[in-house]
């Protein structure tokens, strides 16, 4: 009886745990897609992806109680918010570059059109 309950007590730690991993990792996408959202259509196909994998997650949590099967889904969905993250950093890298490259456009082009002004 007391084994009984402490596999029931084992099996409710391990489900909140995984629950816990889950919100860490749903609110780690929210934000960044609160920062960085509309930068690329790749971006929204992953966002899909990883909205799926949450619901199906929560699904297994919630009823089939499949602790194995959500243990695994949780790391694909970890590998596929890795990717996410890496895709946003290579976004924002191009950004700065290009915000970079225009800053120098307009100031070269304010030096000629002060030259042209000049004469």
């Amino acid at each position: 009886m007391q084994q009984e309950m402490d596999l029931k007590v084992q099996f409710i730690e391990q489900k909140n745990m995984l629950r816990n991993q889950l919100d860490d990792i749903v609110d780690e996408h929210e934000d960044l897609l609160n920062e960085y959202g509309e930068l690329n259509q790749d971006l929204q196909q992953k966002d899909s992806v990883i909205r799926q994998q949450v619901l199906e997650i929560n699904s297994l949590l919630e009823t089939k109680k499949d602790l194995k099967q959500a243990t695994k889904k949780i790391e694909v969905l970890k590998t596929i918010s890795k990717k996410y993250i890496a895709t946003i950093d290579s976004l924002v890298n191009v950004n700065k570059r290009l915000r970079s490259e225009k800053d120098s456009v307009i100031s070269v082009n304010k030096n000629i059109n002060w030259k042209n002004y000049k004469l």
